[in-house]
């Protein structure tokens, strides 16, 4: 690309197996300057693999410039030591407060962004949620005319789905399992 000048720095950003190629990064291209990893830790709990190349003293971007997002009580990805071992930082003990990625972003880089919530009906193996069974059944209609998926605005979302501050849409689905 012209005008480009890497020299300034370079900034990665990846989800998944994407996010460790970007925290790995820095250890290649000196000059990568910050890194985004998205849905991402040294443990995959639900592959029972061990990513420790990813951990602090094997990576070579500083924590000051590495932001790790994952979804709100990830356990695909250990919780939240696996992730205090790749960032090299601790939480404070019980601290389990989520904040959706674009309120980071916003706060970050002053742009007011439109952020979608796309995993909200999803069954990642937790305990039931009665509410998601009661939502799907009142949205049986509307999510069979689009195929079983569908989004829906949070101002005109059914509750609980309209308090979720922080999102301004949402993705509701009739397939929710995960599989491995």
């Amino acid at each position: 690309m012209s005008g480009v000048n890497c020299g300034k720095g370079i900034v990665t950003a990846g989800q998944s197996q994407g996010a460790a190629l970007a925290i790995m990064a820095k250890n290649y291209e000196p000059n990568v300057q910050a890194t985004l990893g998205m849905s991402v830790s040294d443990t995959f709990q639900w592959l029972g693999l061990s990513l420790w190349c990813l951990d602090k003293q094997y990576t070579a971007i500083p924590s000051n410039r590495l932001m790790i997002v994952n979804g709100e009580d990830d356990f695909y990805y250990g919780g939240q030591l696996p992730v205090e071992r790749v960032s090299g930082l601790s939480c404070p003990s019980g601290s389990s407060e989520w904040v959706p990625m674009g309120w980071h972003f916003r706060e970050m880089s002053g742009v007011d962004q439109f952020v979608i919530d796309q995993d909200v009906t999803v069954n990642f193996g937790e305990e039931p949620r009665p509410w998601v069974e009661e939502l799907l059944a009142s949205m049986a209609d509307t999510l069979a005319a689009h195929g079983g998926t569908a989004g829906i605005l949070r101002d005109q979302a059914p509750p609980p789905l309209n308090g979720r501050v922080g999102n301004d849409a949402l993705i509701v689905s009739s397939d929710n399992e995960m599989t491995a």
